[in-house]
């Protein structure tokens, strides 16, 4: 859309290409990947055997990984561009299995040396990417994300009105949108400190997110806790609805250990919702003055944060206000428009390189 010039081969599965409801145009041509590639070994070698080859016969320019730290190579001579959001699995590697750890070692590392430009979405993850490879800062551009344009401020008395409707919501809550894996995601220290303030018998605690490994850690925690009553888990939740929660929530309580962004936060930011923020980068940072930071290692450090937010109204307000000011620097046409330009630079200095050999 920002470049009326631009023509796009696009190539996915049903389950990633049929979401985007993408009309199919003469600047944008749209390919079903084989049924054979949705398993990793098909994946792979799909990537491994069959991309070049594709790539060449619909004679592109450049090919673009969004997401670079999956599955990613270098297509010599065709220019290729990644964005790697992170290395999650260098920095938790207990979340990982060993084999998963091992892939990105030997295979995605040498590979993000080896393509033509990366991006990555934030100075921690760009650290990180630098120290795992051996690249230098500017070796590496760096491009936030956006918000999307349904996340705007509305009627939290509305929004809870929607939301006991289809939800069964009828009592305040706090919200943590993550997916229900453990130990990343930090629900324990949560649950523990919410459970630790007493909360329980004000509030719920809307637990967003689709199952991942270590769930049953937190539905251990939850029963344990005593908190099966307060603490609502709908799941998975449609884009459409998910306004209505950051609209109507007390405030997020994103207390995660390690993001490589941390999207929800300028989503909370964008809706008016106040923010319970951890102190770790780039958490911190993509908060700003318009979030409480806490420890995410300490109970105490949360359960204090959330203590403040539950009973502060004005404390609600000014965090409010000043999440509305941060979160008009948040763009995704922002975002395309820059890796668009890193698209025609990779483009570019392979040309020269030709020139040159």
């Amino acid at each position: 859309e920002s470049d009326p010039g631009l023509e796009l081969e696009l190539i996915g599965l049903p389950r990633d290409i049929e979401p985007l409801r993408l009309p199919e145009t003469s600047r944008v041509r749209v390919e079903t990947a084989p049924a054979w590639t949705a398993g990793r070994a098909g994946d792979w070698f799909w990537h491994r055997r069959h991309l070049a080859r594709w790539a060449r016969q619909r004679e592109v320019d450049v090919v673009f990984f969004p997401a670079g730290n999956r599955r990613i190579c270098a297509l010599d001579p065709i220019p290729t561009v990644a964005t790697i959001h992170d290395l999650g699995e260098l920095e938790i590697p207990e979340k990982y299995s060993r084999l998963r750890r091992l892939r990105v070692q030997h295979e995605i590392l040498p590979a993000i040396r080896d393509v033509t430009r990366r991006i990555t979405i934030s100075e921690p993850s760009r650290a990180a990417i630098c120290e795992a490879t051996g690249l230098q800062a500017e070796q590496v551009d760096l491009i936030p994300n956006g918000v999307d344009a349904r996340f705007q401020p509305g009627d939290p008395r509305a929004a809870r009105g929607e939301l006991a409707e289809r939800y069964e919501l009828y009592r305040p809550f706090f919200l943590y949108v993550a997916r229900l894996e453990h130990p990343a995601k930090n629900h324990l220290n949560l649950l523990r400190a919410f459970a630790r303030e007493g909360l329980a018998e004000r509030y719920d605690l809307v637990l967003i997110g689709a199952d991942w490994p270590g769930c049953e850690v937190i539905y251990e925690a939850i029963s344990e806790l005593g908190l099966s009553r307060a603490v609502r888990r709908p799941g998975f939740v449609p884009d459409e609805d998910m306004p209505l929660f950051y609209q109507a929530a007390t405030a997020l309580t994103f207390v995660s250990r390690f993001e490589g962004f941390g999207l929800p936060i300028v989503e909370a930011q964008a809706s008016g919702c106040p923010l319970l923020v951890s102190s770790v980068e780039p958490m911190s940072s993509l908060a700003g003055d318009a979030g409480w930071r806490v420890d995410p290692a300490c109970v105490a450090s949360i359960g204090a944060g959330l203590q403040a937010l539950s009973v502060d109204v004005v404390l609600r307000e000014i965090l409010r206000e000043r999440g509305l000011a941060r979160a008009e620097r948040w763009s995704w046409d922002r975002a395309a428009r820059e890796t668009l330009e890193v698209l025609r630079a990779a483009v570019g200095e392979r040309a020269a390189l030709r020139l040159a050999g």
